[in-house]
Order: structure tokens, then C-alpha cells, then sequence
């Protein structure tokens, strides 16, 4: 089967590389290539025509290389187009540049030809359209096609400005093109610093600037500077920054706005002030840098002053005149400095009141339509990691999985989709919902992978945590540690690094503890302890420290490590506490309570457990449910049960985790003799949890088998296996879990009498 590309992919090599060939030869071009020098004395007697004649000419090849460039692009979509450019650009090739000229007939006689483009050529748009007005005129054509009319006529006027220096007696110069980029990344420089030099005088946070192949932003572990090599003869740029104060947004973002074509205007004046001063200077020789710049300028202001698609012209009227358009961007302004506040809860661990602020913003970006949506997304994605951090695990996986419906959204912002498809693994993971965290796990590693690419050190540190974390909790554990490793070899030094350090230092341990390397474990959790308790951790972050502490403490109990689980939360606690984070050091307290109980220390467990005055409804279900596993285990049923009802009020509108309670209620039952009720609500609570493959179905069946012997003297050995294989087959727990699952069981049928515990240890 032969391997060789079709003509129009053949085509498309040939102008692109003729089109890059002439964009950076300009001058030598001209020079050697063509026959404009040799005709010029021919058909212009005069020397000074003659060299205002080639000035001209000079730019002949960037309109040929442009035409090439364009003809490229338009095969590669499979554009009709592509042909009417490709035979133009053909023509210019042939006529001006006799070395080219057997590439110019060649390709003039192939366009003449049908074409046969295959469907990777021309691969269907099948993004779906977001009703946002800003989402949507990224991609606006009308944009483009003025911004391409007013560049072909500013370069029009390079001619111009050429046989004006002459005039003025200044040597008349043949540029090469390759100083176009150059010029342009000079211009882009300049209207950004305006941008820049507005959002200090403003006292606003900047966060990103961005011109051309250089970046310099704060992705939320301090500032970095990257240099991207694939943007080095881009002509764009941006720059993001946030207010400190909730003041005057809107007219904070117009004079920001404006500041980019004013500096561009300013620029076009200065320039053209130095272009005048030069003749009869010894500087005069480099005329043609004030000269163009001057154009470039005056022109970049105008592109930029029109009011089509996404550009400072069009954000500056729909912000002056008020248009619903302009209300949904001071609202994403809005947004931005919400950020900050909420990034300043989350640093103090107050993720109650992020959530707070986070369930307000999205309260008015949903009462401003359905045109809000980017603000929409970015809410419910916000809104997901402040409830993932207080553990209200349904809550989050609903917010992440309404971000995702935001399709549109999340292909513009590749930062929605990675980060709602990561929080809903985790969310489901917690939740233990197989299924849905194993489909979430393998759309998040593939997002993640495709976004890292090309990246600078920090972000690649950045997205191979989230990486190794969705591998870890896929059980992936070998894939884990070995992007957990990869962070912590490549990732920046710095105090602001910190934190992301102790991450991937945690990860590390978790996956190694869960292979078995005991001994390397405890070693990576020895040195990620040491990173969280750093006193290098800046002072604004030492809360989250804390609170990161003792995640990675709960995680060493399911990692079967007791003593340095309970070590590390106590210390977690005693900082939370101290730093006033007080509903942080609650949640953690009822962590620590469950370890306690579960290694039979009951009396410290109850002293651990916080008042549950004050608590958000995410701490009070976590407390109400603990304190009815201590009365169980220090046999109190009654008050148990009482517990229960109360979890079940506020678990109502959740089928799973009011199953859970349910299930939780019928221990307490049958514990209080009520055995008819336990097997009717573990019944129930069955039901539910089968269809999610959840490892607590295993306590219902137990408890019925429980329920007959007690009730009817008829015992069920069938259930008791159906609960042990359950539990072993359960793909979402670890080795040490599944152990304490088995031993719990065991330790309900012990109580039940000697003659039944022997044979239902023995099969559990």
C-alpha cells in the first residue's frame, strides 16, 4: 500500500514552505532571486525612480508569502477558497521570482486540477456554540476579515513611508522581512505595558501578562516567566489582572481597557517625532525603525478601537454604553475580584465562607440569562472545590458535573473542563461510586495530558499532580508514583512552591505506601510532614498548610498508619485552631474521632468530638454520624437512633447518603431490639446502595442475616458471603480498608453468640 501524501497535502508543503521561505528573506530576496533589480534599469531611465521603484518592490514578497501562507492554511480546512489564493500567489511566484518559477507552474498547474481532500484535511467543526456574547466572538470572522484589510493597508503604507525618508534624504533601505516580527512583538510590548501601566495606577492585582512568546503570571503558586518558542513571531498578547476593591469595577476595567490603544497612540506619535529628527544625523541609517513603528502603532490602535469580536474596541463600547453584553463582562470583572477574596478564605481555610461567596456569585450569574454562561461555569466550578474542601462530597460532584454541561464554556476554557473532570473523580470516588469515578478518571487523565503539553515547569508540576492523583485514586498506584516522582524532580524552587511540593511528596507516600514499600513510604511521609509544618510556608497559606496535613493524615489512617495519622491531626488540629480556622479544625476533629473508635480508644474519641453549634450542615451530617457509630460502639442504641433521625433530616434530598443513614439506622435497631425495623430499613438501604456498587451494602446484608437469627431463629449464611465478597471485590478500596470492613462484620457476629460467631468469623 503506498504511502505517499495526496497532492493537495503536497500542495500544502509547498506553499507553506514557500510562504516562509519569502516571509524571512525579504531584502536577499529581492536581491538575488528576482529580476525587479535587473528590469528597474530597463524600463526607468532615472536612478531616483528607479531606487523609489525596488522601495516598492520590497514588499512584494511578503504580499506573495502571505498569499502562500494563506493558501496552506485554506487546503488544510479544505477551503474552495484556498484555490482562487493558491493561483495568485502562483502567478506572483512565476513572475517575480525566476528561481521559484518551476514551483510557480507547478503549483498553478496542480490548483487547476480537481482536488481530493481527504476528510483529515477538512476535519467538521463540531464544537457546540455557547450562547456567552465573549465566548463566542473569539472566534468572530467579521474580526478577522477587518483586522486582515487594515493590515494589508498598513503595509501598504510601508512603500509610502520609504520613498518619504528619501525624500527627506535619508538612504533609501531594503528591509528584510524577517524584521517584521520584530517590529510587531516592539508594538504588542508597548500596548500591553499601557494595559499594565493603568491596571498599577489602579493599585489592581496583576495576575497574567502575556506578549508574544513571553508570560509572566501567578497561576496561584507565585509569579514565573515562560518563554513559549511556538508564539515567537505571534503579534498577540493579554493581560489579566484583578481589583483590590470592590469600587467602581466597571469604570476600573474601561480606563485598564483603555489603556492598551492609548499607549499604542503614543507610541505612533513618538515614533513619527524621531522619524522627523533623524535626517542629517548620524542615526539617520535606521530610519526605518521609527518609521515603520510609527504605522505599526497608528494602525494597531485602529484594529484595535473597532468594535467587532473579542478586542479593546468592542469591550470599551458595550462597557460605556451599558449593553446587556457589557453588564455580562463587568460581571466576569466582578468575578476576578471575588477570586481574590475567595483565595483569601481558602488561604485562611475558611472554605465555608468561600462557599458562601461563591453560592452568591452564581445566584446573580444565573439571574443575569443564559447569555452569562462563562460566568456560569466558572461559578459551579468554583463553587465544587469549596465544597469539596468541606467534604460535602454530593454537593461538589453536582457543581462540577453543571460546570461540564457548559460545553461551549469548557472548550474555550480549558481550565473548566481539567478541573470540574478532576473533582468529579474525587467527588466520586468519595461518594464510592465506581462507575461514574472510573469514566471520570479516564476523560481527566486524557484532558490533562492533551493541556500539559508545551508547558513551562510550573504549570507541567502543576497538571502532574492533578495527574498523579487521578491515577491514585483509580488505584493506578505505579502510574502514581511515578508522576508524583517526575513533579518532584522538575518542579521550580521557592517557598511559593512549597505547598505543591508537599502535594506531590504526599502522593509519593500514598503510593508507595499502597504498594507495599512500607519503609519508602514512611520515609516520603516523614519529609511531606516536615514540608506541610514548615515555618518557609508564607504566612497568608499556613492555614491551608494545616488543613493539607490533615487530609494527608486521614489518608495514612486508610493507609493502615495509625499512630502518624493520629500524630498528624492532632498537631493539624492544635495550627487550625490557633489560626482561627475554626470549622477546618471541627471537621478534622470528627476524623480524628472515627480513627479513635475504630482503634478502641472511645473515651479520647468522645473528648475529640466539637459542639456542633455553628457548624455548616456538611460538619453537622459528619458529626451526627460519627457520634452514632461511638454510641453503637459503646452501647447507647437508643441515642444512636436519635442521631440517625436527625442525619436522616438533613440527608433527605440525597437517595445514596440518605441510604446510608438508613443503613446506619438499622444497626442502631437491631442493636435496640427492634429487629423487624432493622430488616425492613437494611432492606431498603440495599436497594439503593446495589445499584451503586457501594461497598456499604455489605452492613445491610449482615444486618438482615443478623435480623432473622435474632427475630425468626432462621439464619442466612448466603448473605454473610454475598458481604464478604463484596467486599473484596471492591475496586475502590485499599488492602487496609477492605481488612477493617471484614473485621467490623466479624466483630457484630461475635456478639450474637458463640455457636453462630464460629461459623460467620469463619466465612467472613
Amino acid at each position: 500500500m503506498s504511502s505517499r501524501p495526496d497532492r493537495a497535502t503536497l500542495l500544502r508543503w509547498i506553499f507553506l514552505a514557500v510562504g516562509l521561505f519569502l516571509l524571512c528573506g525579504g531584502g536577499v530576496i529581492i536581491g538575488f532571486y528576482t529580476m525587479v533589480r535587473q528590469f528597474a534599469p530597463i524600463f526607468i531611465a532615472d536612478e531616483d525612480r528607479q531606487r523609489t521603484f525596488i522601495a516598492f518592490a520590497n514588499f512584494l514578497p511578503l504580499t506573495a508569502s502571505a498569499l502562500c501562507l494563506i493558501t496552506a492554511r485554506g487546503l488544510k480546512l479544505g477551503r474552495s477558497w484556498s484555490r482562487l489564493t493558491g493561483l495568485w500567489a502562483s502567478i506572483l511566484v512565476m513572475g517575480l521570482f525566476s528561481w521559484l518559477s518551476l514551483a510557480g507552474f507547478w503549483c498553478a498547474w496542480a490548483l487547476a486540477q480537481p482536488l481530493k481532500i481527504s476528510v483529515e484535511e477538512a476535519p467538521a467543526n463540531t464544537s457546540p456554540k455557547s450562547k456567552d456574547y465573549w465566548v463566542s466572538m473569539r472566534k468572530s470572522l467579521a474580526q478577522r476579515v477587518v483586522a486582515s484589510c487594515v493590515a494589508i493597508v498598513g503595509l501598504a503604507c510601508f512603500p509610502f513611508v520609504n520613498f518619504y525618508a528619501w525624500t527627506l534624504g535619508m538612504r533609501s533601505w531594503d528591509p528584510s522581512l524577517l524584521s517584521l516580527p520584530v517590529l510587531l512583538l516592539i508594538d504588542v510590548t508597548v500596548h500591553e505595558m499601557g494595559h499594565v501601566a493603568m491596571a498599577w495606577a489602579l493599585h489592581n492585582r496583576l495576575r497574567a501578562i502575556n506578549v508574544g512568546p513571553f508570560s509572566f503570571q501567578d497561576a496561584g503558586h507565585g509569579y514565573h516567566f515562560h518563554f513559549d518558542w511556538r508564539r515567537l513571531f505571534g503579534a498577540g498578547g493579554f493581560v489579566s489582572s484583578a481589583s483590590l476593591t470592590g469600587e467602581n469595577l466597571r469604570w476600573k476595567f474601561v480606563a485598564e481597557i483603555a489603556g492598551g490603544p492609548a499607549a499604542a497612540l503614543l507610541g505612533s506619535l513618538v515614533s513619527a517625532a524621531i522619524f522627523l529628527s533623524l535626517p542629517g544625523t548620524s542615526l539617520q541609517v535606521v530610519w526605518w525603525i521609527p518609521g515603520y513603528l510609527c504605522v505599526i502603532f497608528l494602525f494597531d490602535a485602529i484594529v484595535n478601537l473597532i468594535p467587532l469580536g473579542y478586542c479593546d474596541g468592542s469591550m470599551l463600547f458595550h462597557l460605556i454604553v451599558w449593553t446587556p453584553e457589557g453588564r455580562s463582562l463587568a460581571g466576569r470583572c466582578s468575578l476576578v475580584h471575588l477570586r481574590e477574596d475567595a483565595d483569601v478564605l481558602s488561604g485562611r481555610a475558611e472554605f465555608d465562607q468561600a462557599a458562601e461567596l461563591w453560592s452568591m456569585a452564581l445566584e446573580e450569574a444565573v439571574a443575569g440569562g443564559e447569555h452569562n454562561a462563562f460566568a456560569i461555569a466558572f461559578c459551579h466550578e468554583r463553587l465544587g472545590y469549596a465544597r469539596y474542601a468541606l467534604h460535602d462530597w454530593p454537593a461538589a460532584e453536582a457543581e462540577f458535573r453543571k460546570c461540564l454541561e457548559h460545553r461551549a464554556e469548557c472548550a474555550a476554557e480549558e481550565a473548566f473542563l481539567v478541573n470540574s473532570l478532576s473533582g468529579s473523580q474525587r467527588a466520586s470516588f468519595e461518594r464510592h461510586h465506581p462507575v461514574e469515578a472510573g469514566i471520570a478518571y479516564a476523560q481527566a487523565v486524557a484532558a490533562l495530558e492533551k493541556r500539559r503539553k508545551n508547558r513551562d515547569r510550573l504549570s507541567r508540576s502543576v497538571l502532574g499532580v492533578m495527574i498523579a492523583r487521578a491515577h491514585f485514586y483509580a488505584h493506578a498506584f505505579d502510574s502514581a508514583l511515578a508522576e508524583a516522582q517526575t513533579v518532584l524532580r522538575i518542579i521550580p524552587a521557592g517557598r511559593d512552591r512549597l505547598l505543591l511540593r508537599a502535594e506531590a511528596c504526599c502522593l509519593q507516600a500514598r503510593s508507595q505506601l499502597a504498594l507495599g514499600a512500607a519503609a519508602l513510604g514512611r520515609v516520603s511521609a516523614g519529609e511531606a510532614s516536615e514540608m506541610l509544618r514548615s515555618s518557609d510556608i508564607p504566612p497568608e497559606k499556613r492555614n491551608t498548610a494545616w488543613n493539607d496535613l490533615a487530609e494527608f493524615a486521614a489518608a495514612l489512617w486508610i493507609a493502615d498508619e495509625a499512630e502518624m495519622a493520629v500524630e498528624s491531626l492532632r498537631d493539624a488540629i492544635a495550627g487550625l485552631e490557633a489560626g482561627g480556622a475554626a470549622i477546618a479544625a471541627a471537621r478534622h476533629r470528627i476524623q480524628l474521632a472515627a480513627i479513635l473508635r475504630q482503634t478502641g480508644r472511645h473515651p479520647e474519641a468522645w473528648q475529640c468530638l466539637p459542639d456542633q453549634t455553628g457548624l455548616p450542615d456538611s460538619c453537622r451530617r459528619a458529626l451526627l454520624a460519627e457520634r452514632a457509630r461511638l454510641y453503637l460502639a459503646t452501647g447507647r442504641p437508643a441515642d444512636a437512633i436519635t442521631d440517625c433521625g436527625w442525619l436522616l433530616h438533613l440527608w433527605q434530598a440525597e437517595p445514596v447518603e440518605s441510604a446510608l443513614a438508613h443503613s446506619l439506622l438499622a444497626e442502631a435497631c437491631l442493636d435496640a431490639g427492634d429487629h423487624e425495623r432493622a430488616s425492613e430499613l437494611a432492606h431498603q438501604s440495599a436497594e439503593v446502595l446495589g445499584r451503586w456498587q457501594h461497598c456499604e451494602m455489605a452492613t445491610c446484608l449482615v444486618t438482615t442475616a443478623l435480623a432473622h437469627w435474632r427475630s425468626e431463629g432462621v439464619w442466612l449464611p448466603d448473605y454473610v458471603e454475598r458481604a464478604r465478597q463484596l467486599i473484596e471485590s471492591d475496586c475502590l478500596l485499599h488492602a487496609a480498608g477492605k481488612r477493617r470492613l471484614l473485621d467490623a462484620q466479624a466483630k457484630r457476629l461475635e456478639r450474637c453468640g458463640v455457636a453462630v460467631a464460629e461459623r460467620l468469623v469463619t466465612q467472613a
